[in-house]
């Protein structure tokens, strides 16, 4: 038949598409929520304060660390050098390997999270880590 591939591909986008749809309302959800306790909270220190007065920032976006796939080549760099690892380790040798100083106790915790998360997307890493 003509057009089950189409029909194919764009059913699983939907199913793609519905997911995040479904994510972000979560989310949406749990910002909601936080934001109302802030407000409460700010409420107790200030029966007078007005938290719809406060005017929103603008989220900035975390500074890009590494370049367009170049923290999962230096990952499994890391693994084929070292051998088995835990996370921090194979993060001060990514560090390393950009240039960057593992021991910049500001940046280590912008660097941990991404390198886990790239395990776990490479499938080299258990779930819980």
């Amino acid at each position: 038949m003509k057009g089950d591939h189409a029909v194919s591909a764009l059913s699983r986008k939907r199913a793609e598409l519905a997911g995040e749809v479904i994510r972000a309302k979560a989310r949406l959800k749990r910002l909601q929520e936080n934001l109302a306790h802030v407000d409460a909270t700010l409420r107790l220190f200030d029966p007078d304060a007005d938290p719809a007065a406060i005017k929103p920032l603008r989220p900035r976006k975390p500074p890009r660390l590494f370049r367009h796939g170049e923290l999962p080549r230096l990952i499994l760099s890391a693994l084929r050098e070292h051998g088995p690892a835990d996370a921090h380790d194979v993060t001060s040798a990514v560090m390393r390997g950009a240039g960057m100083d593992p021991a910049d106790v500001e940046l280590l915790p912008e660097v941990l999270p991404r390198v886990r998360e790239t395990l776990r997307h490479l499938s080299v890493w258990p779930e819980k880590s």
